[in-house]
């Protein structure tokens, strides 16, 4: 679809006011347009019968998402914010620690122990 068809359709979709005018006397709405349109997208636009052209309207309105999908979506949003709020559940990688050097704990990685004397 052309450009300036694309718009007249976009702009009658999110306007009332503009789908009125253009559904009841197209000429007159495609005239305040000025230089939006070509002498090509204004002959197709003046030559579409007018229940195709409120079909195309009405199909080109904006798109609401379905109550499940947008439950979905939220939920999915506020996993993601709940994750990066609160750090201290998600495990973090700390690498190779050190013993304590005090000695007040067990150390992590014992090493090679001898086996007994001979």
């Amino acid at each position: 679809m052309a450009r300036g068809i694309e718009y007249v359709i976009a702009r009658a979709a999110l306007s009332g006011h503009f789908r009125r005018r253009l559904l009841r006397n197209r000429e007159a709405a495609l005239g305040r347009l000025g230089g939006r349109l070509s002498a090509v997208d204004r002959a197709a636009l003046l030559a579409i019968p007018t229940e195709q052209l409120r079909a195309m309207i009405d199909g080109a309105g904006p798109r609401l998402p379905g109550r499940r999908s947008l439950l979905v979506r939220a939920l999915a949003c506020f996993g993601f914010v709940g994750v990066a709020a609160m750090p201290s559940c998600v495990p973090v990688a700390t690498g190779a620690r050190p013993d304590d050097p005090n000695g007040e704990s067990e150390p992590l990685v014992t090493g090679i122990r001898p086996d007994g004397s001979p």
